[in-house]
């Protein structure tokens, strides 16, 4: 029953973590007043709260299942989520000196390490019979294109607005690596558009290498197995036909 319990809060914590990061996404691309600032940055401060707790509870749990690299990756990532709660707490008015590290884009750094750790941990089923791999990629390819249009679409990701159809060929031509546009995204897209626009191109660079490096991997591997195949078998007819004695007819060629 304790463990049930836990997992149902490992699911609350990552469902948590997910909407941080769509509120990072908003907070981002949209302008604010400033209670709605407050208002996320005391979820943000929520999300993190949840993220050391549910990380603390993993590890008194399965205590014998410590990895050494996940082992540093979380004590890091809850330190720097600690520093940020003693920030917060003890030094009264928090992110308003103008440090580096008192900074509000650190929190955003938090939670979306909180999500890292979640999403790392949880256990995802895939059936096969649903999809196959090839549609799966298939799959991917088209919502990593429609979450490029949606973040490119956001209002601090342009300058004047562009219409959705812009965004979503913008889009489709940063993931598919093919260098069309139908806007200036010199002139049309801020800073924080560009940086969206260079991220789709190596997401989909990366997809293109995988999907290249897969389909090689799986026709030479079928070339190599033909020839281990083909070479087994001359190797059984040669053991075969030497079992046997037999020798092959010898032809005299007269040559006029």
């Amino acid at each position: 029953m304790i463990n049930l319990n836990f997992s149902v809060f490992f699911r609350i914590v990552f469902w948590f973590s997910l909407v941080g990061l769509f509120a990072i996404i908003g907070d981002f691309g949209f302008t604010h007043s400033q209670e709605s600032h407050q208002l996320l940055n005391r979820f943000y401060f929520i999300v993190l709260a949840l993220g050391i707790v549910s990380t603390a509870v993993r590890y008194v749990q399965d205590r014998e299942k410590i990895q050494k690299k996940a082992f540093v990756f979380d004590f890091l990532s809850i330190a720097f989520s600690l520093w940020l709660f003693y920030q917060f707490v003890f030094v009264g008015v928090p992110f308003q000196a103008d440090l580096l590290l008192e900074n509000p884009i650190w929190v955003k750094i938090a939670v979306l390490l909180t999500f890292i750790r979640e999403y790392s941990e949880l256990k995802i089923n895939f059936n096969r019979t649903v999809l196959n791999p090839a549609q799966l990629f298939v799959l991917s390819f088209f919502i990593i294109i429609f979450i490029g249009a949606f973040l490119l679409y956001l209002p601090k990701s342009t300058q004047g607005g562009i219409s959705f159809v812009d965004a979503l060929f913008t889009s489709t031509s940063a993931v598919c690596v093919t260098g069309l546009s139908v806007v200036d995204t010199g002139k049309d897209f801020t800073l924080l558009g560009q940086s969206f626009i260079m991220l789709l191109i190596q997401i989909g660079g990366l997809g293109i290498l995988t999907f290249a490096s897969y389909f090689s991997y799986f026709f030479i591997g079928l070339m190599f197995v033909g020839r281990i195949s083909m070479f087994s078998l001359l190797i059984a007819l040669f053991k075969k036909f030497k079992h046997k004695n037999y020798s092959f007819p010898k032809e005299e060629i007269t040559i006029n």
